[in-house]
This record gives structure tokens, sequence and C-alpha cells, in this order.
């Protein structure tokens, strides 16, 4: 009678796997980790890191100050304006608001007059 084959399997480290995996990655991403660099110089060269550090530190305070700005009866008539005006703005005719840009700028060429231009 025919026996089983026993199949068994070394215990897997996950730990060791990820750390295999991190040990390689300079080698594999070495082109973007050199580009991640540079950008995280340049953010803290300009200040920002440090701006996103004070503001992450005070975040409770800022998000109450824009609420508090927010309620304001001014800030809600302007969000309501601005309601209205996309509105209407996305209800106009390229051609419309083309010539109306024409108009007020008489050296803007429209987009019929640029593509007649152009080969």
């Amino acid at each position: 009678m025919s026996q089983p084959i026993r199949l068994e399997f070394a215990p897997r480290d996950a730990r060791a796997e990820l750390q295999i995996r991190l040990q390689n990655a300079p080698l594999k991403h070495a082109e973007a980790l050199l580009s991640g660099y540079e950008l995280l110089q340049g953010l803290h060269d300009r200040g920002v890191l440090d701006l996103l550090r004070g503001g992450l530190g005070s975040s409770d305070k800022v998000l109450s100050i824009i609420v508090e700005a927010a309620k304001t009866p001014q800030a809600i008539i302007a969000t309501r304006n601005l309601l209205i005006l996309s509105k209407l703005v996305f209800t106009l005719e390229p051609e419309l608001l083309e010539n109306t840009i024409k108009a007020v700028q008489p050296g803007h060429a429209t987009g019929a007059e640029r593509n007649a231009r152009c080969p």
C-alpha cells in the first residue's frame, strides 16, 4: 500500500523577511530615494516642514479658528454667493464666454481664430 508523502514547511519568520526587504530597498529604489531626499531637503530649506510641524502641534486650535471664521454671517453669504456664481458659470456656453472675453480684451483671440491659424 502507498504511503502519503510528508510535506513540511519550515516556519516562516516574517520579521526576517521584512528585514531582508528593507536591506535591499536602497539598492532597488535608489533613484526614488534620492528624489525623495531632494524633495525633503527643498521642503526643509523653504521652511515648509517647520510650518507643517507647527500646524500639526496646534491643529486643534487652528481648526477651532477656521470653524469660528466659517460660522460668521459674511462667510456664509460668501459661500452661498460662490455656489450661485459657480452654477451660473457652469451653464455658460464656451463661445459666449470667449466672445465676452474678446470684447473686454481686444487683443484676445478666440478658440476658433486660434484653430484657423494653426495648420
